[in-house]
């Protein structure tokens, strides 16, 4: 990765990796589905051979750092950050506006 260690936790503070990671479920899972339907009845081996672009799509999904059942942590961390950016605006722009009038 090109961004240094030391400004990678800003990532967490950008609404658009959660709303992304919301999208990103809500597009594919009918990878999930279908992955863990052939898994039911056959081996994950079997299943591979079955299904090889649902399983890439799992990796590819994995390697963004999303996981399928966080789907409530990512809304709840998208609302957070809305209301918490909110907060910070109204208390700045009333601060900046004291000195207005």
């Amino acid at each position: 990765a090109k961004i240094p260690a030391s400004l990678r936790w800003v990532r967490y503070l950008c609404p658009l990796k959660y709303a992304i990671n919301l999208m990103a479920i809500v597009e594919f899972s009918y990878v999930k589905d279908s992955i863990d339907d052939c898994e039911k009845s056959l081996t994950k081996q079997e299943c591979m051979q079955l299904h090889p672009g649902d399983y890439l799509r799992e990796v590819l999904i994995k390697n963004q750092s999303m996981e399928w059942d966080q789907w409530t942590n990512y809304l709840a961390a998208l609302l957070g950050l809305l209301v918490a950016f909110r907060i910070i605006s109204t208390f700045l722009l009333w601060r900046k506006g004291k000195y207005v009038f």
